[in-house]
């Protein structure tokens, strides 16, 4: 089968042949991980693709983030405006470690969109990074919610070898860290009166989630679930993610 030829792909492949490439010194790993495809291609399940923010999606995130409903299950500090829209498409013009934050558009195979997804605050010297994932409708969308949590995890375990993902919930939002439970985080912690919610106004808890790479992949419950929604095929131009460690 012919690859592309390029070095984020070369690396991507190669070290899809060492079996303990997350075992590399950081100096070693960091090569593959700043040039690999996944910040660049789509990634691909039965159902849904994670695409990086283009032009295509300004309206679409417009409109998405003066969605205020969105807005404070999502990032309540994430804004609104023409800015903010901009930022997200600029971002993925950059290199990985000017950023440090993967965002994605999750859409349905035809393309239209349906939420966003996000690796942010990337820390390749720890391997790290916060989780964020939402979607304007619920609960219509959990099913998919789970399908594209898969997708999210095989880029940050699999693909971009991180040990850790995390996530803040507020204490608020019950619906929100009953979920993230369900998808096999731990509850860490909790960080009293911590944030003022700039929804409501009012202060909150932070509950803390985390999920180490091991723990995903010792879930045969999760490891199930992924490899019945992520594809093991995808056409030209997706990046080919498999749940294995």
């Amino acid at each position: 089968m012919q690859r592309p030829v390029e070095a984020g792909w070369a690396l991507h492949y190669a070290s899809e042949l060492q079996q303990a490439s997350e075992h590399l010194p950081h100096d070693l790993l960091m090569p593959s991980l700043v040039c690999h495809p996944v910040w660049h291609h789509p990634l691909k399940s039965k159902s849904l693709m994670l695409i990086r923010p283009q032009e295509q999606h300004r309206t679409f995130l417009t409109e998405l983030l003066q969605t205020t409903s969105f807005v404070e299950r999502y990032n309540s500090f994430i804004g609104s405006g023409p800015a903010v829209v901009e930022g997200f498409i600029q971002r993925t013009r950059l290199q990985p470690l000017q950023t440090k934050q993967l965002d994605w558009v999750i859409v349905d195979l035809l393309g239209k969109p349906l939420g966003l997804a996000c690796l942010a605050d990337l820390d390749f010297e720890n391997r790290r990074a916060e989780w964020l994932l939402g979607f304007p409708v619920l609960p219509e969308m959990r099913q998919k919610m789970v399908e594209a949590a898969m997708l999210l995890f095989s880029a940050a375990f699999s693909s971009l070898r991180l040990e850790k993902i995390y996530g803040y919930v507020y204490q608020s939002n019950k619906a929100a860290q009953d979920a993230t439970l369900h998808l096999g985080f731990q509850r860490e912690g909790v960080m009293r009166s911590h944030i003022r919610n700039r929804i409501t106004a009012q202060r909150e808890d932070l509950h803390i989630f985390g999920l180490l790479r091991k723990e995903f992949f010792e879930n045969s419950r999760l490891t199930r679930i992924g490899r019945k929604t992520v594809a093991p095929k995808y056409p030209a131009g997706c990046l080919n993610l498999n749940l294995s460690n």
